[in-house]
C-alpha cells in the first residue's frame, strides 16, 4: 500500500494523493490476509475472467489498508462465500512485480 498525506493507506498504491493531488512515496506493507467487504458470484466465467471456474468478485481490504481492491476469490462454491470472511492471497508461480502477481484470493 501507500500512505496518503492524511495517513490513510491505499491499496493498490497510487502515485498521487486523490484529494490534494500531491505525489506519494511512502510505501507500507499490508496484509497479506484481508477481509471481504462485499461480493458477487460469477457462475459462468467467460474467457475474459481471471478464473475458468465459478468464483466471486469481491471487495477485499488487506489488513492494514483503509481501502478495498476488487479481485477474484476462489472459494470453490457460493456457499463458502460471506461478507466479512477472511481471505489470503494466492500468488502466481512467476512474479513480475505487477498487480497481476496476485492470481486471486482464497478463504483463509
Amino acid at each position: 500500500g501507500i500512505k496518503t498525506l492524511s495517513g490513510a493507506v491505499l491499496v493498490p498504491p497510487l502515485e498521487y494523493d486523490p484529494h490534494p493531488g500531491d505525489g506519494l512515496s511512502e510505501l507500507v506493507e499490508v496484509g497479506p490476509p484481508g477481509t471481504v467487504g462485499s461480493w458477487t458470484w460469477v457462475d459462468e466465467p467467460t474467457p475474459k475472467h481471471p478464473l475458468d471456474r465459478p468464483f466471486a468478485l469481491a471487495l477485499v481490504t488487506p489488513d492494514g489498508a483503509d481501502t478495498a481492491m476488487v479481485h477474484a476469490v476462489d472459494a470453490g462454491s457460493i456457499d463458502k462465500m460471506s461478507t466479512g470472511m477472511r481471505v489470503q492471497p494466492r500468488w502466481r508461480d512467476e512474479a513480475h512485480n505487477m498487480i497481476d502477481d496476485l492470481a486471486c484470493w482464497e478463504p483463509a
